[in-house]
């Protein structure tokens, strides 16, 4: 069995020392809220700017810490007046902009619980997820709001339009700002449950992360090291604020370190996006794999980014293809990161292009699965002194089931560790394709079909041989002007065939105008089946309008 991979552990527990220094609140004294953390800390400076909104006319609007400590304390004011109190759950269905920072604030200043939920999901899907989160108030996104109301109709459905008026007939954020403020923070204590992430899984019910008002810390080495802030930089986050990824590790977290973070709403549109960039100054820039591909098609006509910071990625493996591009066109590294909503980002590229992985600053791994080779097998992650989630809220046998008795998680993902030490990652325990006797990785397959030019992305799954085996089959979304046709798909094994072996081309290629994904932009590999044709796949699967242009 392999033995630890990680920093040695004296400097893990130097680097949590630093971490807790840095809370407002020390987490051992007992007494921390959120909100304290991410905004009010930094509230008495009314000079220091907290968030950017773009909308997608290109307009801007800043936003202080200070603005922010308002505004909340008003809605506070208003949730309070509803009954709004410590442990109740408030949630909140909203785009990409200031109301989930708004909702989120004020729902901490009170000791609740903040219900973050993605916009793409059906009225259905959502009602559901609220009925496990018990939710009092729901604050949404106006298009969804009749449907929610005929869902829930127990529950109060508040509408996100700022105007006071908001829509006709039907209580707006804009009249709840209106209230008078209240001020006082809750005394919430560092265990205590700030947020009720459900998970992006995509077969069974999903579970709620529960979040406690200390998990931010878990994050920290993240901010610190991967993106490496800096006094003068901000943040733009282009993962959606209903994922973890996006409401903490790229949002409340670099306020809570004083940065700025910056969001673009609307739909995604690369070359509005770039112009962010370059009108903003030193940024880095985080997001999904897939928005990194789809901005590196409009980088040679957009604007020069002189203060372009290095930029992580997240959500989905990185291929080097993508990495390597990133860094020739803009100068400064993409860094591949891995981490997962129970426990906080874990492993990092250090900036080298290869996409290779190595334990974060504070963290500690090994690999361990009884029939693999010493160089390859399951991730487990030794029990950090912070960790994001500290359970599954409607699943709590689950969560038990995740840890070993000597307080490592198990993952259900599969690791290549090099003889230098650095990590690959080769997929999901059930994903590794079995053909002839070797073990494929269908990251690395999917990884050199994205070098051609035709192939915007792939997905590869085993399909059975016929004679009572697996073999590879890989199922392509083409680019724009390329069809697919025989000669692509030889073209495309001859290049697995050349980059990635013998043993695994795909046998078997399908194309497809768009792969079926969950609802945070994750390839659903499950939803293609065995065997094709590519131009059956569900429909169903892909994302909801609005949505699919946001990886």
């Amino acid at each position: 069995m392999p033995g630890p991979t990680a920093a040695p552990v004296d400097a893990n527990t130097a680097e949590w020392a630093l971490v807790e220094a840095l809370a407002a609140e020390h987490p051992r004294s007992g007494r921390h809220n959120l909100y304290t953390e991410s905004c009010g800390r930094w509230a008495a400076d009314s000079t220091r700017t907290a968030l950017t909104v773009r909308d997608e006319s290109g307009t801007s609007e800043n936003f202080t810490y200070t603005q922010l400590d308002g505004m909340s304390a008003r809605l506070a004011g208003y949730l309070r007046s509803r009954g709004i109190g410590a442990g109740d759950t408030v949630a909140g269905i909203l785009d990409r902009g200031l109301a989930p920072w708004l909702v989120a604030f004020a729902a901490w200043r009170l000791g609740a619980v903040y219900v973050p939920l993605f916009t793409g999901y059906g009225a259905a899907a959502l009602a559901d997820r609220l009925r496990l989160a018990s939710a009092r108030i729901v604050v949404c996104e106006p298009a969804l709001q009749a449907a929610l109301e005929d869902e829930l109709p127990g529950t109060e459905i508040i509408g996100s339009a700022t105007a006071t008026d908001g829509r006709p007939g039907r209580p707006s954020l804009g009249q709840a700002l209106a209230h008078p403020p209240y001020r006082p923070i809750a005394a919430t204590g560092p265990a205590d449950t700030a947020v009720m992430m459900f998970t992006s899984g995509t077969t069974g019910t999903p579970k709620a992360c529960t979040i406690p008002h200390a998990g931010w810390l878990a994050t920290v080495p993240f901010a610190r090291h991967v993106l490496g802030t800096r006094p003068d930089s901000a943040v733009l986050g282009l993962s959606d604020p209903g994922w973890s990824y996006g409401l903490l590790t790229t949002g409340s977290t670099i306020m809570a370190l004083g940065h700025r973070v910056i969001v673009q709403t609307g739909r995604f549109d690369a070359a509005r996006i770039l112009y962010a960039l370059a009108e903003n100054g030193a940024v880095h820039v985080a997001g999904a794999p897939t928005a990194f591909r789809r901005l590196l098609d409009s980088i040679p006509d957009g604007p020069p980014l002189p203060g372009l910071l290095p930029a992580t990625s997240g959500g989905e493996p990185l291929d080097p293809e993508t990495a390597r591009s990133w860094s020739e066109l803009t100068g400064v590294p993409l860094r591949n990161g891995y981490g997962l909503t129970e426990v906080g980002m874990v492993l990092a590229d250090p900036g080298e292009g290869d996409g290779r992985l190595e334990p974060i600053p504070g963290w500690e791994v090994r690999l361990a699965d009884p029939g693999r080779t010493a160089s390859e097998g399951r991730l487990l992650i030794r029990r950090p002194p912070h960790q994001l989630s500290d359970g599954y809220a409607n699943a709590t046998p689950a969560w038990a089931r995740l840890w070993t008795e000597d307080g490592w998680l198990a993952t259900e993902d599969v690791f290549r560790r090099d003889s230098d030490g650095k990590l690959t990652y080769r997929g999901r325990v059930d994903d590794v394709i079995v053909t002839s006797g070797y073990k494929i990785s269908p990251v690395e397959v999917e990884s050199v079909l994205r070098r051609h030019p035709g192939v915007r992305d792939a997905a590869a799954v085993p399909t059975p041989d016929g004679a009572g085996g697996s073999t590879v089959r890989a199922v392509v979304e083409t680019m724009p002007g390329y069809a697919g046709s025989p000669e692509l798909a030889s073209n495309l094994k001859d290049l697995v065939r050349q980059e990635a072996g013998r043993h695994a081309y795909p046998r078997i290629i399908d194309f497809t105008d768009q792969l079926p994904r969950t609802e945070s932009g994750k390839v659903r590999r499950q939803a293609l089946g065995p065997e094709g044709p590519g131009s059956a796949l569900p429909r169903s699967t892909a994302p909801a309008a609005g949505e699919a242009q946001w990886p």
